[in-house]
């Protein structure tokens, strides 16, 4: 299933327009009713992808779509050598960060410090921290946009740095 973000989320019945271009290919984990009758979707994120054109003639919104490629963010890739060790140290400081914050906060599961120190796809790490960070919409939404592995890094980084709380 395509995930895309409503610009303005009052829009009962959203269009193309009402719509961000940048969004994420996910699956269905879990579908929940809740005791007072809302419906909630658990889902994991698998790519980001940027749509090309809405397609008319359906009940809801089709789109036509690219898939954004992923990083290069190894000194084997022959497309940016140079930019492993800047991808390796962004890495590296993120993961001591994210302890940090963690061992601050008491109801954190461990596994949560165990998952972010083990990863070794930085793309990936950016995406987890971002994930369990406090973030309005529109900040997350631009953390998606954000193509460039080096610059998502950055950002995640500095909302960190500006006291982005983890909510766990």
């Amino acid at each position: 299933v395509g995930i895309l973000l409503q610009k303005d989320p009052q829009t009962e019945v959203p269009t193309q327009a009402d719509m961000h271009p940048v969004g994420t290919e996910a699956t269905i984990l879990r579908y929940l009713t809740t005791p007072d009758g809302g419906h909630h979707v658990v889902c994991r994120g698998e790519r980001r992808f940027r749509v090309n054109e809405f397609i008319d003639g359906f009940p809801f919104l089709v789109a036509r779509i690219e898939y954004l490629e992923p990083e290069r963010s190894t000194a084997a890739d022959a497309s940016a050598p140079a930019a492993a060790p800047e991808i390796e140290a962004r890495m590296i400081q993120l993961k001591e960060r994210v302890a940090e914050i963690l061992q601050l906060l008491p109801q954190a599961p461990a596994e949560l410090a165990a998952t972010a120190q083990a990863m070794t796809n930085p793309a990936q790490l950016a995406d987890f921290v971002a994930g369990l960070m406090d973030l309005e919409a529109v900040q997350k939404q631009e953390l998606l946009e954000t193509i460039d592995l080096k610059a998502r890094l950055d950002l995640v980084l500095e909302r960190l740095a500006r006291g982005g709380e983890l909510s766990v």
